[in-house]
């Protein structure tokens, strides 16, 4: 892509652990306590909210549309095709902790 505004929906891929949906979407500002986890959401520059994965294909697949156009010759407002302009791309990030090391004591009584 050479130009345009860049947003993510990302999938969380573990729930936070021992939070409930309420706590969860709180995160986010959401107060729906609909469902649990893993939950959606839209990152847009400081704005990050719920995302309903439903909406995925309409807004990551790219395609045509029918967009609202208004004809001077007719003077009407028409629709009209064109190429949506929306494109999916995945990276995935991954914390990998250090398994914690356990050291063992052995104590000899003489």
């Amino acid at each position: 892509a050479d130009s345009g505004h860049y947003y993510s929906f990302v999938k969380e891929r573990v729930p936070l652990s021992g939070s409930s949906a309420a706590e969860v979407d709180s995160i986010s500002g959401s107060t729906s306590t609909a469902g649990t986890g893993p939950h959606w959401y839209q990152f847009n520059d400081t704005h990050v909210e719920p995302f309903d994965e439903k909406a995925i294909a309409e807004n990551c697949f790219g395609g045509y549309e029918m967009v609202p156009h208004f004809d001077t010759q007719t003077q009407k407002n028409v629709g009209r095709w064109q190429i949506r302009p929306h494109n999916a791309y995945l990276l995935f990030y991954q914390r990998v902790y250090k398994p914690a090391t356990t050291t063992t004591t052995t104590t000899t009584t003489t």
